[in-house]
């Protein structure tokens, strides 16, 4: 089988590769990878070159997008222009390829929920509205029900709920998913849609400003001897090491029909949990307050059909991935000037 991962030099990338090393794999990005395969050098907006490597392959995984929430507002066209116009180009591409790829896998994200799903204790299954600045002033952190203004629990985020994105990056990713799945019957490949949650690991570089909480609480841990969490710590989240995605994205290979599929563990871990967690590693404090506009409230997947279809179980724990995590942090030189605890 023949795969092209296009902007398959990232993080993400560079970890799949180890699990489709059997396959004839070929990069598609602007910067070469760092691990052995044949490499294409375009950008994603480049039809005309995107269309000579896709053409003769037999899968493509779509890695390449801007993909920090908060730059995103600031960003927009970019965002629009690298993301949505991308996946356009990349329609374009196979269309008028001479042998069309069969499968398409498209990394997109739970963003695309928003705030997701609760339940009311009177109305069921709800979907609140963003928490107002009057809340977030007065500290009134959990979601409430639309329809009666009561306290709601977080659900299982699923597959076929509504999709609420609630950043301009969320919003690029659902017309991703629409592009790559609407085009599918026309162009005669199997859309895979993966929805990663909360993605971290060895190769997420902290100095990055799409790094995800867990390299930059590790980094704060060191450097500026406490760790700072929003709100009272208690939102959640589904963190989800990067190896096990890598691999989800090469099983999803193997699928045989279109499908769109949660990527996560199905566990919800406290942000307060998490830095602790880090900030016990180091002796330092935690430190809680405060509030980010825009953040979501609760995250975790519902996994039933990764597992069902991808026959995947969850593997890596938080507590080992953060020491994994850390490990390679210090022997890449990512802290080679900071002090050991």
């Amino acid at each position: 089988m023949r795969v092209i991962m296009i902007g398959g030099s990232g993080f993400i990338g560079q970890h799949t590769a180890k699990f489709i090393s059997n396959n004839d794999l070929c990069v598609y990005d602007l910067v070469p990878p760092s691990f052995q395969a044949d490499y294409v050098q375009g950008d994603i907006l480049d039809e005309k070159r995107l269309e000579k490597s896709v053409d003769g392959s037999d899968a493509v995984i779509f890695l390449a997008s801007l993909i920090s929430v908060p730059r995103s507002f600031d960003a927009l066209a970019d965002y629009m222009n690298v993301n949505a116009c991308g996946a356009a180009s990349l329609i374009e591409a196979i269309k008028n390829a001479n042998k069309r790829p069969k499968k398409v896998v498209l990394s997109s994200s739970a963003a695309v929920y928003g705030e997701g799903a609760y339940a009311c204790d009177i109305h069921g299954k709800v979907y609140p509205l963003p928490r107002t600045q009057d809340q977030l002033d007065r500290g009134s952190w959990e979601p409430r029900c639309p329809y009666c203004g009561r306290e709601v629990k977080p659900l299982p985020q699923a597959e076929e709920d509504e999709l609420r994105p609630l950043s301009p990056y969320a919003l690029t990713k659902q017309v991703q998913e629409w592009l790559i799945t609407a085009m599918a019957p026309r162009l005669g490949y199997k859309a895979i849609v993966l929805r990663y949650f909360n993605v971290y690991g060895p190769g997420q570089r902290p100095d990055s400003p799409y790094s995800g909480v867990i390299t930059k609480f590790i980094t704060q841990a060191i450097r500026e001897k406490h760790l700072q969490v929003f709100e009272d710590g208690l939102q959640t989240r589904d963190y989800i090491y990067v190896d096990d995605v890598g691999e989800i994205n090469a099983r999803a290979l193997e699928l045989e029909e279109s499908a769109t599929i949660n990527v996560g563990t199905g566990i919800r871990t406290t942000v307060l949990q998490l830095a602790r967690l880090i900030a016990d590693r180091h002796g330092v404090d935690v430190v809680v307050g405060g509030y980010r506009q825009g953040d979501i409230r609760h995250s975790a997947a519902r996994i039933d059909l990764m597992r069902t279809m991808l026959g995947w179980q969850p593997r890596m724990t938080i507590e080992e991935g953060v020491a994994a995590t850390e490990n390679w942090m210090r022997e890449s030189g990512q802290l080679k000037n900071e002090s050991s605890p």
